[in-house]
């Protein structure tokens, strides 16, 4: 390495070395001099030579040897000013520059620690500044941080809340890295990874592994919302009996694809409410074999359970899938959840109309699906979209676009056929965006496009955000359940109850609760015979459970179900009426 090439990597490098630098060769300048003022006999104390050197003040009046007393001046002048003030500015620039690229690390506590700038990063941020708190807000990402930094200036225009955004740079499978966030200290932890990475979950989980580690340290219980992308690494997680959870790092996994569907599907009265007078049944069209198709299909069958009709027949929900490659798609959808398509009535139905049923040997479950092959533009799906739309009086239609690409879930619903969008009876709409999606909007404000309803990213959580009762509706779930169990008596706390559950026995926890508040508007909750309620609550449990991936002794009809089971059906349903009816009379009272 060249001396010039080495000069500039020290200057560049870093404050310490360049102080250590400049302060070598100025004290190796003075020697200098002193040496050649000694050797040469001048006279000159090493005292004369240093306030010279220092201050060029002193360098006044005529006197002997002035050529030399001019050269340590201007040596001195050289060195130590023109030098200092390069080394401070150098210094002054690798500070601003660490701190804009990300890697400068600071002693935060308390603060909120977000790991990955994916797409729920938005909105946890706007929810975040309604919320108006004073606590730092780390952001720790592998991307380039100005970038980010300066899409989210422009997106917030609150100066105070900008002010509480800490970014680092640096990856969330380094142990090193995570530590230098400071996680143990941290008020509650959002773990996102980032958007279209290879290997998002298997990063995250390591992630996980380096938090847990760290957090050991941690005086207190600190929450960590941890989102996954894979469907395959929610199955291990179902088949795994141990919490995930430590003594002091509360972990709670969330499906990024499935918390967006439950925006629109649980959260929202977007599904059809039919009471036990409505002659109707329910009827969800799926457009595109996206990832958000299976989450979207998952979360109506999670969901959609329904008194019997007036006649006592028993009320099934239709969920059909209209895609490309539907063939391919239907086989690794039944691949993975064969005990639940070994029950359940299917059919399939190729580009030229051919129809292929399977139906079981016992009829149990109220979910029934249906698979056509093709584009949603096919003659043939755009018939059979356009008689559902038309059959007001047999069925309640919604339709969701879950297309892979943005643009085809836009052109999609854009060019639904015009019954669809009937001014007098639309059919409710609901379409999946990511960013934007301005041209949707456009076509809502029209008033010419029926009803469409956005959900996912763009719209951000709807009612919570920052994920403050996600938890906490499970939690109330598993504490009854617990409860049912154990006896009252036995539990105390609910959250400890939650945190030493098995992730397969929480999201069975937040399957019923989701579904209990939709149920509550379709039974008659007032009425003394509860049995259709505890019989609807056991065909959401069967269908959750195949959901799920699991197996179960007790997937039977419910009146074949041996009496534990029968009391523990009744027991959640009773107290969580209670707690539902409770709630609305607070909520009426206020």
């Amino acid at each position: 390495m060249t001396f010039r090439r080495r000069l500039d990597r020290i200057l560049s490098f870093g404050k310490g070395w360049q102080l250590l630098y400049l302060a070598g060769v100025a004290l190796c300048v003075f020697i200098l001099l002193y040496l050649i003022a000694v050797v040469m006999g001048w006279g000159f104390k090493w005292q004369d030579i240093l306030g010279l050197y220092l201050d060029a003040g002193n360098f006044s009046g005529a006197g002997q040897h002035d050529w030399f007393r001019l050269i340590v001046t201007f040596s001195g002048v050289i060195l130590v000013s023109s030098l200092l003030i390069t080394v401070f500015n150098n210094i002054i620039d690798n500070v601003s520059q660490s701190v804009k690229a990300g890697y400068t690390r600071y002693r935060v506590r308390g603060h909120i620690l977000i790991i990955g700038s994916g797409k729920e990063l938005f909105s946890i941020l706007s929810a975040l500044r309604e919320q108006g708190g004073k606590e730092e807000i780390v952001i720790l990402t592998h991307r380039e941080v100005e970038p980010l930094e300066d899409s989210l200036r422009s997106a917030f225009s609150d100066p105070k809340f900008l002010s509480r955004l800490i970014f680092y740079r640096g990856a969330r499978n380094n142990y090193r890295e995570v530590e230098a966030a400071r996680p143990q200290y941290a008020s509650k932890i959002y773990l996102l990874g980032e958007d279209r990475e290879k290997d998002h979950d298997s990063l995250s989980i390591e992630c996980c592994d380096h938090l847990k580690k760290v957090c050991e340290k941690a005086d207190k219980d600190i929450p960590c919302f941890t989102f996954l992308e894979n469907g395959s690494t929610f199955e291990v997680y179902m088949h795994d009996d141990k919490p995930l959870s430590t003594p002091r790092l509360k972990i709670d996994l969330l499906s990024s694809r499935e918390y967006s569907a439950e925006q629109i599907i649980a959260w929202s009265w977007f599904l059809p409410l039919l009471t036990v007078n409505d002659p109707r049944t329910s009827h969800f069209i799926i457009l595109g074999t996206g990832p958000m198709a299976k989450a979207v299909a998952f979360s109506v069958a999670h969901n959609s359970h329904y008194p019997a009709l007036p006649d006592g027949r028993p009320r099934k929900t239709l969920i059909t899938v209209i895609g490309k490659g539907m063939r391919e798609w239907l086989d690794n959808l039944t691949a993975s959840r064969e005990k639940l398509f070994s029950l359940s009535s299917y059919s399939y139905i190729s580009g030229d109309g051919t129809t292929k049923r399977h139906d079981p040997e016992r009829d149990i479950l109220d979910i029934e699906w249906e698979f056509i092959e093709g584009c949603d533009s096919s003659p043939l799906a755009r018939e059979y979209i356009r008689a559902a739309a038309l059959s007001h009086d047999t069925q309640s239609v919604r339709i969701a676009a879950c297309h892979s690409r943005e643009e085809e879930r836009i052109a999609s619903v854009l060019h639904l056929p015009r019954e669809v969008f009937d001014k007098e009876r639309p059919v409710p709409v609901c379409i999946y965006l990511e960013e934007g999606g301005q041209t949707i909007r456009q076509a809502i404000g029209s008033g010419n496009y029926g009803k469409i309803f956005i959900f996912g990213p763009s719209e951000g959580a709807k009612g919570d955000p920052l994920l403050e009762h996600h938890s906490a509706r499970g939690m109330l779930i598993n504490g009854i359940y617990a409860a049912a169990v154990r006896g009252k008596e036995n539990v105390n706390d609910f959250t400890q109850a939650w945190y030493e559950r098995s992730e397969a026995d929480k999201f069975s926890s937040l399957y019923c609760a989701n579904a209990l508040v939709f149920r509550w508007e379709c039974f008659d909750t007032d009425s003394p015979d509860r049995e259709p309620l505890y019989e609807a609550e056991h065909r959401r449990w069967m269908t959750s459970k195949l959901l799920m991936g699991l197996d179960h002794s007790c997937i039977m009809p419910y009146d074949e179900l041996p009496d534990r089971k029968i009391r523990q059906h009744r027991f959640i349903i009773d107290e969580m009426l209670a707690v539902i009816k409770d709630s609305k009379e607070e909520a009426d009272g206020k």
